[in-house]
C-alpha cells in the first residue's frame, strides 16, 4: 500500500503536473500557470481524500485472519505477517506471494474480487486433476 501512495504522490509532484507550456503565444503566461495549479490542486485533493478514506478504513479494520489460508495473522516478522493491499484488505505474505505467482505478477485482492478469485482458484485446481 505504501508503494501505491508514493506513486500517487509522485504523479501529483510530476513535471507534467507542475509545468506550463512554452508555446503560449499570445495567451497570457499566468493563465497557464493558474490552470496548471488548479488541475494539480484537484489532483492533490483526490489523493488526500483517498488517503483519508484508507486510513479510516485501516483504523476500523479488524481483519485478524488471512482470507486465503484462514490462519490468524502474526506480529511483523512472524510466519503469517499480514500484507496490506492498496484496497486496505490484508492477506498473509506467504499467500500473497503464491497468489502473485499464480497470477503471473498481476494479482488482485481476493476479498474485493471474491467471485473472480474463486473462479481463478477453481480453474487452476481443475488443471491439476
Amino acid at each position: 500500500m505504501q508503494g501505491e501512495w508514493q506513486r500517487q504522490l509522485k504523479k501529483v509532484d510530476s513535471a507534467e503536473a507542475m509545468s506550463v507550456p512554452d508555446d503560449a503565444g499570445r495567451i497570457w503566461f499566468v493563465y497557464h500557470m493558474l490552470r496548471a495549479a488548479e488541475k494539480n490542486n484537484r489532483s492533490m485533493t483526490r489523493v488526500l481524500e483517498d488517503f483519508r478514506q484508507k486510513i479510516e478504513f485501516l483504523a476500523k479494520n479488524d481483519q485478524t485472519e488471512c482470507p486465503v489460508c484462514l490462519e490468524a495473522f502474526t506480529e511483523p516478522g512472524g510466519h503469517r505477517t499480514p500484507e496490506i493491499l492498496s484496497c486496505c484488505h490484508k492477506i498473509c505474505a506467504d499467500c500473497w506471494g503464491h497468489w502473485k505467482q499464480v497470477m503471473h505478477g498481476r494479482p488482485f485482492c481476493p476479498l474485493c474480487k471474491n467471485e473472480e478469485f474463486l473462479c481463478v482458484v477453481n480453474d487452476r485446481s481443475s488443471l491439476r486433476t
